[in-house]
């Protein structure tokens, strides 16, 4: 009974101002999108919500949204699902649960699984590292994508072929660890991260080289100016 507030529910509320940002962002697209032809997206989508729902919705007659018409909604509209779930941007705070008003980007952050609510924090269960991992993943990834370029563009250098070499470890016990977590990691060709036969010791036959030949221009150098 504490969802109740004034003669208002908590989740008529939330429909609300779902429906407040639905008509915002609808209005802001160049051409404005009418509600029709937002109907009509969601129905390409296959998740039909219809325009007369569409209205309601922004009108605040209707009581209740769920989770598949935000998501639908907004891939529709082009904007991030959290932008119709908060009012990141335009608000600096939010009744996240009934009765429980947080700032608004304390709400973002509970609800993209990066932190509970602040007074929830010293109890936090272990899925709250659970987006910190894929976001580590994503990095490395980046990270190695990263290096095989560099090592594309400069095939004969030793330091990018060393360099490279780590970011492929590195994303590849990330993954080992994921897996023995039972956590399932992004798709991938995990082929990519196995050293062809051989290769390391490649690697390290030419830094050691490019090291002798660096030694040996030095000395040069130092002879020249004496």
């Amino acid at each position: 009974m504490a969802e109740k507030i004034g003669d208002d529910t908590w989740t008529e509320r939330i429909a609300a101002q779902v429906g407040q940002r639905v008509k915002a962002a609808r209005e802001s697209r160049v051409p404005r999108m009418s509600a029709q032809s937002l109907a009509d997206s969601t129905v390409r989508l296959g998740h039909e919500v219809k325009r007369s729902v569409i209205s309601n919705l922004e009108s605040g007659r209707r009581g209740t949204v769920t989770l598949a018409d935000v998501l639908v909604l907004a891939y529709a509209l082009d904007v991030p699902p959290m932008l119709l779930m908060t009012p990141l941007g335009t608000d600096d705070a939010c009744e996240v649960l009934p009765g429980r008003m947080e700032s608004t980007w304390d709400a973002v952050e509970w609800i993209s699984g990066h932190d509970p609510l602040p007074g929830d924090r010293e109890e936090r269960s272990a899925e709250w590292s659970l987006v910190t991992v894929f976001e580590q993943h994503r990095d490395q990834l980046d990270l190695w994508r990263l290096r095989h370029k560099q090592v594309e563009r400069n095939p004969d250098q030793a330091e990018a072929a060393l360099a490279l070499e780590n970011a492929r470890n590195m994303l590849a016990m990330t993954r080992d660890s994921m897996r023995r977590q039972g956590i399932t990691p992004p798709s991938f060709d995990d082929s990519l991260l196995l050293p062809e036969e051989d290769e390391m010791d490649q690697i390290m036959r030419e830094i050691q080289l490019e090291r002798q030949q660096q030694r040996v221009e030095r000395l040069k150098n130092i002879d020249r100016e004496d």
